[in-house]
């Protein structure tokens, strides 16, 4: 008998293309959003400065990994092609009640869709820089370990339009 785990990935590694990829994303994304949603996090207000959460090495770094592993599904631009856009509106607003640790969650379990969790625990935490980077957040001294993304409340609004 087949786990639901097992049918999950075996799904998402026969689904490539078209919308049915992104009806997928946000499916996962679904229950991270819900838990989100009761966490006491405190969105930027317009002028109020961005933290820095991520160094511009890793951002560098997550750049290449994103251009070998995320690209062919979200673009080079990350504004989606069959998986959905990860810069602009579409990646996170105020009232989404999204944070980092919410949209790592489903980088870091889920992606790359045909082969799930197989990065290293750095490149995960480098492309989730390169994706703060692209969305106009800015680097600072401290670099974004797994962990902390991982538990980071940080709300993720895209400054990008």
């Amino acid at each position: 008998m087949t786990r639901p785990e097992d049918r999950r990935r075996q799904g998402m590694a026969g689904r490539g293309t078209g919308l049915g990829a992104g009806i997928i994303i946000a499916s996962l994304c679904t229950p991270f959003v819900a838990a989100a949603a009761s966490a006491p996090t405190s969105a930027p207000t317009s002028g109020e400065a961005l933290p820095t959460l991520f160094t511009s090495s890793e951002a560098a770094q997550g750049r290449i990994v994103f251009e070998q592993h995320c690209a062919a599904c979200h673009g080079d631009d990350l504004r989606g092609k069959i998986g959905p856009a990860l810069i602009g509106p579409a990646l996170g607003s105020a009232r989404d009640h999204t944070t980092v640790s919410v949209m790592f969650s489903v980088i870091a379990f889920e992606m790359p869709a045909g082969d799930p969790a197989s990065l290293t625990r750095q490149n995960y935490a480098d492309v989730m820089a390169y994706i703060l980077q692209r969305n106009g957040y800015p680097a600072g001294t401290h670099p974004l370990s797994y962990t902390t993304a991982e538990a980071s409340k940080t709300p993720l609004i895209s400054q990008q339009r």
